[in-house]
């Protein structure tokens, strides 16, 4: 599956990305998630997701004010977001 995601969407693409960052996720593989996420904002910075799954994967890992500091993020690009009503 995370092949797939670099080789139809492009390495950059913050929807491939995301993927491979929740396929990480889910497989409780929380530095590969936090990597794959830091990237998916770091070249798409006005991606809102991006801060909110980085958040998220902080938060499993127990680094609290990282995962304030990137929900923050998230608030400020999509303050009424999906991701807030969950």
């Amino acid at each position: 599956a995370l092949a797939q995601f670099d080789k139809v969407l492009g390495s950059n693409h913050p929807i491939a990305l995301q993927g491979a960052g929740t396929v990480w996720l889910k497989r409780q593989r929380f530095e590969e998630a936090a990597a794959t996420f830091r990237r998916l904002t770091e070249t798409n910075p006005g991606y809102a997701n991006g801060y909110y799954f980085l958040a998220l994967t902080y938060f499993r890992m127990n680094r609290l004010a990282d995962a304030v500091d990137a929900a923050s993020r998230y608030l400020a690009l999509a303050p009424a977001g999906t991701h807030g009503k969950e």
